[in-house]
């Protein structure tokens, strides 16, 4: 019979776990670990594809004045575009000396093409560039640019950036 119709209770014993008790630090330590690990392989990764890299190159594009196109204009007005040179060029049409041309801007009586000419550099001097305007003659930047009719002076128009890249040579 059993024992519970005696009026006595049996007590059952209840199987006790086996209960791991882990350290609450270790794993943060672990975490700790594994992050130190891959930044420290990481950079290490890094440093040793930088010094098998070429020297990167200047960030600023550096251009000589033969690498630009420019507008020429001879005596006779024709316009043409071609390299960039310090010496007047043949105007392919007429054969007269063309010069770089550029253009200003009066507030009063807006563009204004503006001629160049450049003087290499003799010993011991530095070679001074010279503008015309119009069919006047031929005068140094320094002594600044005045509009011809009305003596103010000129501005350089705003240039979008764009534009000059496709100007230039590849």
């Amino acid at each position: 019979m059993p024992l519970s119709f005696w009026g006595a209770v049996a007590v059952r014993k209840r199987r006790r776990r086996s209960v791991r008790i882990a350290r609450p630090r270790s794993q943060v330590h672990a975490i700790r670990f594994t992050f130190l690990l891959v930044f420290a392989v990481g950079l290490s990764l890094l440093l040793i594809y930088r010094t098998w890299q070429p020297e990167t190159p200047p960030s600023a594009e550096i251009r000589g004045l033969a690498d630009v196109e420019m507008d020429w204009k001879c005596d006779g007005g024709h316009l043409f575009r071609i390299g960039g040179r310090t010496e007047p060029v043949a105007c392919p049409t007429c054969g007269k000396d063309a010069f770089p041309v550029t253009t200003y801007l009066c507030e009063q009586h807006g563009p204004i093409e503006v001629l160049f000419r450049f003087f290499p550099k003799a010993e011991g001097e530095e070679g001074q560039p010279q503008v015309r305007l119009g069919l006047n003659g031929w005068k140094g930047l320094d002594e600044g640019l005045k509009c011809p009719k009305c003596e103010r002076d000129l501005d350089r128009p705003v240039v979008d950036p764009i534009q000059s890249l496709t100007r230039s040579r590849k």
